[in-house]
């Protein structure tokens, strides 16, 4: 914690002994470790030049002489290695431009980042140089302060600085703006607003909220300081007092859309209080589905889970509550995946740093088939002769990789491929609205399939997305809103044409794609559940052999009666389901 100003102004009349006793001031509390000193003696403006530093208790803060000061706001997050020698790069560079020159975002950009490559290893001038500015950043206010030395050439000309493409004029003071929180969703504005604490100084359209938290700008730097240090809103509601929390604006909370899914603001924080359930998450209000994604951060949080609960010896309530931590991580993919099809794009980082939107643009609606006991996928032959085979030959290949990776490679080329969804027989997904980590939820948490199998969730009403079921004369009859297709018959299938996959696979942090997958068919077919096995030969029983022989018959027979010239098999019910 920085000293107090009263301190500061104790201890600078014991070293100084001033003539005229300056003015102190914090010139913004989120910079509250810069005082400004004020003072018109030239004769103690010389004792400070000559003395450098004072001690203040057991801290030594720096004296910077004949600064200008200034500040810039609203720095987006999404410029990477974003921090005060970044910014000292931008503004150094641009000194001797002129303002059309400036206007150049490549040229600021290419001059910016060639001498943040020399930072390490700057000249004794260009060190001098660097020690005429004092910059530093906050990122939760995205705010910089900036002061330069009254030697700096041209400084005063600036109007703005162009950081990495984004103009950011200069200001004087910054934006007197502040968080409140938690305040619950029947609260009205009105009631905050108007609280007497505020006198009437709340800028107008200065409101906005998000989330349980609500950012105000007041036009009033009294009651701006009033209010952080009274730190406490108590208002009335629903009869009751509540006692909400005044703290500095937080930009990483009053605009999530440029902010990482990050361990401060969810993964060690809010996520280890929720439970792994996704339904629980109201999309209108939940921060959650605003965050960018980062798949460096959640990898390094699912490494880092998985390593603990493979080295875990202890009792079986530890055990469960790294498999909890490990469930929410996944769920949490799911939320972001939720909300880039509600928003219908998303943004990703491109090699450069910077930020790209893709939008998701599927060219064909998502349709979906239920193919039960009583479909008839083809006409009977009539005169039962056996049928041609529609391809001379069939090649199979066995590979060890992703599925979805599989089935791009297989599309680009032309090879019309269908995907075997190892499903759930009861449960649309299995277990992804929970974290489970079988390859169904991971299908679904990379793609939109979730709106095909477990429409419920189809934020949509009516939804635009087609749903059939095939009779027993082979015609497709449309289903309505609360028909379900679950649970599925034994050796029923769903088939779904017209999915987006636009996210990598778990051990890469499910990345966003640049470029999504359009137009991807998958089959569900589920296998049987720990059927019984003979325990010589271990294999299943005749009745069960024969059975997934039916099952996988009616996947082949899918595939050709679709037009899919290709199959992605997986080893069906090998894994959780415990088929031999």
């Amino acid at each position: 914690m920085p000293p107090s100003i009263e301190k500061i102004e104790q201890r600078w009349s014991q070293v100084f002994k001033a003539f005229q006793t300056p003015q102190f001031q914090c010139l913004s509390a989120q910079f509250s470790n810069i005082i400004q000193v004020t003072t018109h003696s030239i004769t103690d403006i010389e004792r400070v030049i000559d003395t450098g530093v004072i001690s203040v208790d057991t801290q030594k803060p720096d004296i910077l002489s004949q600064m200008d000061c200034c500040f810039l706001e609203d720095i987006p997050h999404s410029i990477s290695n974003m921090g005060s020698n970044l910014l000292y790069c931008c503004i150094a560079t641009q000194l001797e431009m002129t303002e059309q020159m400036q206007a150049q975002h490549d040229l600021c950009q290419q001059k910016a980042k060639a001498l943040l490559l020399q930072m390490n290893s700057l000249s004794p001038v260009m060190k001098e140089k660097r020690s005429l500015f004092y910059i530093q950043y906050n990122k939760e206010s995205s705010t910089a302060l900036v002061l330069v030395s009254h030697q700096v050439r041209n400084w005063g000309d600036m109007r703005s600085i162009n950081v990495m493409g984004h103009v950011l004029p200069k200001r004087n003071s910054v934006a007197l703006r502040i968080s409140i929180k938690p305040v619950p969703s029947s609260l009205s504005l009105n009631t905050i607003t108007g609280h007497q604490i505020f006198k009437n100084k709340i800028k107008q359209s200065g409101e906005k909220r998000v989330g349980d938290y609500v950012f105000l700008e007041l036009l009033d730097k009294q009651v701006y300081d009033d209010c952080l240090n009274e730190a406490v809103l108590l208002v009335w509601h629903e009869g009751k007092r509540l006692k909400l929390s005044i703290e500095p604006y937080n930009t990483l909370l009053a605009d999530p859309g440029n902010t990482d899914i990050n361990d401060g603001n969810w993964y060690e924080t809010q996520m280890l209080d929720e439970n792994p359930d996704i339904t629980q998450f109201d999309p209108n209000t939940h921060p959650i589905f605003r965050y960018m994604w980062n798949p460096n951060i959640w990898k390094k949080q699912f490494k880092q889970r998985t390593l603990e609960q493979q080295n875990l010896k202890g009792p079986t309530n530890d055990r469960r509550q790294y498999d909890k931590a490990r469930r929410l991580l996944r769920v949490t993919v799911m939320l972001n995946t939720m909300a880039a099809i509600r928003n219908r794009k998303y943004t990703v980082l491109n090699n450069n740093g910077e930020k790209l939107e893709v939008k998701l643009n599927p060219p064909l609606s998502l349709t979906t088939v239920l193919y039960s006991h009583d479909s008839m996928l083809a006409n009977a032959s009539e005169n039962l002769l056996p049928l041609p085979f529609p391809y001379p030959k069939t090649s199979v290949r066995v590979e060890n990789k992703d599925c979805l990776i599989l089935y791009e490679e297989l599309a680009a080329a032309g090879k019309q491929p269908l995907l075997l969804n190892m499903a759930n027989q009861t449960t649309p997904g299995g277990g992804y609205r929970k974290g489970d980590g079988a390859q169904e939820e991971n299908l679904f948490r990379r793609s939109d399939y979730y709106l095909s199998l477990d429409h419920v969730l189809d934020h949509q009403k009516p939804s635009p997305h087609k749903r059939f079921r095939c009779s027993s004369n082979g015609q497709l009859v449309p289903m309505t809103e609360g028909e379900s297709m679950y649970q599925m018959d034994d050796y029923a299938a769903i088939y779904t044409t017209g999915l987006t996959v636009f996210r990598g696979i778990e051990d890469d942090g499910y990345p966003l794609m640049t470029q999504p997958i359009y137009n991807v068919s998958a089959v569900a077919m589920a296998a049987y559940r720990d059927p019984p096995s003979n325990k010589k030969t271990c294999r299943l029983l005749d009745s069960f052999a024969v059975g997934t022989r039916k099952k996988i018959e009616n996947v082949f027979k899918i595939g050709l009666c679709r037009g899919h010239k290709t199959l992605v098999l997986s080893a069906l019910g090998c894994g959780a389901f415990r088929n031999p």
